[in-house]
């Protein structure tokens, strides 16, 4: 039998978790839109750009069926360095289809060099990790200047 105070603390966290989600997304689009230097100010940032990386490497694939469960050599891991290890193998595995000084591959280059160089270890919060994956590319998301240009009107 659940509680009417388990139901309240179950909602209760279950918004502060979208929260917590909703300011380190928050956070991360400022930094790829930003031209001055920046780190992840979380942890909580870097995993969820570590699953909006796994995302973006999925979508490169060439194969048909691109399963969530691909997530899950990310997943069963518990540190920063070893997240680092899996990402980077797949970029290995990707990366010549991006082109490193093409603007269309700036944001994943800058996400990736960030990723990277992260030194810190550090244990893994996966649902951070999952939520960057399942949400939104932020990678593919367009600046509002170059949505302005589209619309017809340059944005300053």
């Amino acid at each position: 039998v659940i509680t009417t105070i388990e139901i309240i603390e179950c909602m209760f966290h279950t918004m502060l978790m979208e929260e917590r989600m909703n300011q380190v997304r928050k956070e991360l689009k400022q930094h790829l839109t930003t031209k001055e230097e920046w780190d992840f100010s979380s942890k909580d940032e870097f995993c969820y750009a570590a699953g909006q990386m796994a995302a973006y490497l999925l979508d490169l694939s060439q194969g048909n069926s691109k399963p969530c469960s691909w997530l899950n050599s990310i997943l069963e891991v518990k540190t920063s360095d070893i997240v680092k290890s899996r990402l980077y193998d797949l970029f290995r595995k990707y990366n010549y289809k991006v082109e490193r000084f093409d603007p269309k591959y700036g944001k994943a280059v800058q996400l990736i060099g960030h990723i990277m160089g992260v030194t810190d270890k550090f244990v893994i919060h996966q649902e951070m990790v999952v939520a960057g994956f399942m949400d939104s590319s932020l990678i593919y998301e367009k600046s509002e200047k170059a949505v302005a240009q589209e619309n017809g009107g340059e944005k300053k």
